[in-house]
């Protein structure tokens, strides 16, 4: 009786001793484990979500090295968060979103830096401004993806009035006056609009700053026209026509310049636009890039600088200076074709410089009337790697190597000349698309004596892949 007894105390013991490792934080927590109350963990230890006590992992998610398990929840490192306290100590992503990850941004708020202002919803990072609508201010300067503050901007609408400080409330009317308005800190003339009449010409004296629209079309008057003498200034968003660039250093970005420019002296780039109008640029430096092309240009003594185009139907000449033509497609269709570059002797000295990884095609069904580049008198650029499918029987101007050529004419001399037929240089000639087909006789063939070839038409990086030898032409074969 007695043995019984104390089988029986030792039993009723063990069942209601606490076992140490045995843990909740909550009353919910602790009936789901069937402990009577909160029960804590020894020193040194937490509750996990099993109610277990287990070993402290971290203080904040800086401690959790897993990527699998990078978030920090009551000193254990776990998959998910669920507010942004969770992200504390994560560099680059302090808040939490919706699927449970840190990351850099769920709102624009959370987006304070000029250069990024704009929560990406897909990518949750901040990026820059691409249109008036992602800037609290509605401008945009899209040519450095930043938002202009509130107090930055002078506004211009046709409907306005030459009164007052052209505040979005309240524009002026004109440009001219809209100049008078503008300021080291006020240096961003907005054109309110998709368009605007310009009934007499403005002249930009040493304006550093911005003009910008909404790709707003311009049209004026005869003998209208606009004027940069000195300055620093990035238009975009416009569309414009007879524009002077008078040692002035103007971009045009995302525009297009619709009618004939002249320059003398200063920087012109024009980037990400389109050139409808032909340039004369008889002084200065001259930049088109990642652009369409269907107007003339016409340099003398410019240091130019022609890449990433599409070069359409027109002839580009060059006389004196140094030229820098690579990674652009020239494109005729028209019979009986002139060149596409012509070089100069210049005043004072030849074209030196060179002319790599173009794509010259000329689709005309009648042989051209010259080569694809025209080089006279003292005219000296290395010009390499480029595909002169121009349809030519007329004997090149222009020393060339690695250069492939269509058949239309007996392959020039020069080293590493190649010679084929186009319709197995791209993917779709009939279509225009010149990226290069896979067993194209340009893979590989490029000058490989050029330390550092500049990026393809689409900005791919030569050559593709790392360690290999370039390939001629405008793009680089993936």
């Amino acid at each position: 009786m007695r043995t019984s007894f104390l089988v029986f105390a030792v039993l009723v013991c063990a069942c209601t001793k606490h076992n140490p490792d045995s843990c909740c934080t909550s009353d919910p927590q602790c009936q789901a484990f069937g402990l009577d109350g909160v029960t804590a963990c020894e020193t040194g230890k937490v509750c996990n979500s099993f109610g277990t006590c287990v070993a402290s992992e971290c203080v904040s998610s800086a401690d959790c090295q897993n990527p699998a398990l990078p978030v920090c929840i009551d000193q254990q490192c776990v998959a998910t968060c669920t507010m942004d306290a969770d992200c504390t100590g994560i560099a680059g992503a302090p808040y939490c979103a919706s699927n449970g990850a840190c990351v850099a941004c769920t709102n624009d708020t959370q987006c304070t830096a000029e250069a990024a202002p704009v929560c990406d919803t897909h990518t949750n990072t901040c990026r820059s401004c691409s249109a008036d609508a992602d800037c609290a201010s509605g401008v945009c300067l899209e040519a450095t993806g930043t938002c202009a503050g509130d107090g930055q901007v002078v506004f211009v609408k046709g409907s306005g009035t030459d009164t007052g400080t052209c505040t979005k409330a309240s524009p002026c009317a004109t440009l001219t006056y809209a100049v008078t308005q503008t300021s080291g800190t006020r240096n961003v003339i907005h054109i309110v609009g998709q368009t605007y009449h310009l009934a007499t010409s403005v002249t930009f004296t040493n304006f550093v700053g911005y003009v910008d629209g909404e790709n707003t079309v311009i049209s004026d008057d005869n003998l209208v026209q606009w004027l940069f003498a000195g300055g620093t200034v990035t238009i975009s968003e416009v569309s414009m026509a007879d524009f002077k660039v008078n040692g002035a250093d103007v971009t045009l970005f995302d525009s297009a310049l619709l009618s004939p420019c002249g320059q003398t002296n200063g920087t012109l780039t024009v980037d990400h636009s389109t050139l409808a109008g032909s340039i004369v640029c008889s002084a200065g430096t001259l930049n088109v890039t990642n652009s369409t092309v269907t107007g003339t240009i016409s340099t003398r003594t410019c240091p130019s600088k022609i890449e990433r185009d599409l070069v359409q139907d027109v002839v580009l000449s060059f006389a004196g200076g140094t030229v820098a033509i690579d990674d652009n497609v020239f494109l005729s269709t028209q019979a009986g074709a002139e060149p596409a570059v012509v070089l100069l002797p210049g005043l004072t000295a030849g074209v030196t410089g060179a002319i790599e990884f173009n794509t010259l095609m000329n689709h005309a069904s009648a042989v051209a009337a010259g080569p694809a580049i025209d080089c006279q008198g003292g005219a000296t650029p290395m010009i390499t790697s480029n595909i002169l499918a121009w349809n030519s029987a007329v004997t090149p101007t222009c020393a060339t190597q690695y250069s492939l050529y269509d058949k239309a004419l007996a392959l020039p001399a020069g080293t590493g000349n190649i010679a084929g037929d186009p319709a197995t240089f791209f993917t779709n000639l009939t279509g225009n698309d010149f990226h290069l087909a896979t067993a194209s006789p340009a893979i590989g063939a490029a000058d490989p004596n050029i330390a550092s070839p500049p990026p393809d038409f689409e900005g791919t990086a030569r050559p593709s892949p790392a360690g290999s030898k370039p390939d001629i032409g405008a793009y680089e074969a993936q």
